[in-house]
């Protein structure tokens, strides 16, 4: 997507961490469709008990969620 920056911001709350990826790259145009990447990644998210979202407006940005206290066997 030409992005030249990438931002990670990392929440903790409570029971969980909260880990979401974005950056200055084009706005996708339709729909994201997991292939390569992030169906890989959202395999080793889940294996390891975690949650991933994608959202694509107003930006393209990668969400996972980690509760706390859960042993990632990665």
């Amino acid at each position: 997507a030409g992005a030249k920056q990438l931002w990670i911001n990392v929440e903790e709350t409570d029971g969980e961490y909260v880990i979401r990826y974005s950056n200055d790259g084009a706005v996708p145009t339709g729909p994201v469709t997991e292939g390569g990447g992030l169906s890989t990644a959202r395999r080793k998210v889940e294996a390891a008990g975690g949650r991933m979202a994608i959202e694509t407006a107003p930006r393209f940005m990668l969400t996972l969620i980690f509760e706390k206290g859960v042993k990632m066997d990665v």
